[in-house]
């Protein structure tokens, strides 16, 4: 922290300030590949696969992404968003219907209750032979045990 606060007192400059962009010298392509994908989003990672693989570019991707952030607007927010969830506040359920499984040598219709927790994403598998109300409480008691 002395050092920096030190440079900072005596107006050192960071050695990276001024210095040009490796991306400048596929300038073109980047504006042309803006221009054409603007309105369906811009994917960075896809343009750095074509600099590198048509125009033999060798920068990084993390190259790629300074340049077109300091030279291009920044995109429109996104109409769909991630949501995180803490854990245990949500999860995704399913009923799977199996008839005519054999089991000990028996025909039988069964129920799979698929839990899949939305932050661990961890899953559970709870058999059933009902689909009832009652059972329905059961397998949610049986899963959430798991």
């Amino acid at each position: 922290m002395r050092y920096r606060r030190a440079r900072l007192e005596d107006g050192a400059q960071d050695g990276r300030v001024g210095k040009p962009f490796r991306a400048e010298a596929v300038r073109g392509v980047i504006e042309q590949w803006m221009d054409s994908h603007g309105d369906v989003g811009v994917s960075l990672q896809a343009l750095h696969e074509r600099l590198v693989s048509d125009y033999g570019y060798e920068g990084s991707y993390k190259s790629v992404q300074r340049y077109v952030r300091a030279h291009f607007p920044r995109p429109r927010r996104r109409v769909r968003r991630r949501v995180e969830t803490p854990p245990g506040a949500q999860g995704q359920v399913d009923w799977g219907e199996f008839p005519r499984v054999r089991v000990g040598g028996e025909e039988r219709s069964l129920h799979a209750f698929h839990l899949v927790l939305s932050h661990s994403r961890h899953e559970a598998v709870v058999w059933s032979e009902r689909e009832d109300e009652l059972a329905w409480l059961d397998v949610h008691n049986r899963v959430l045990r798991r």
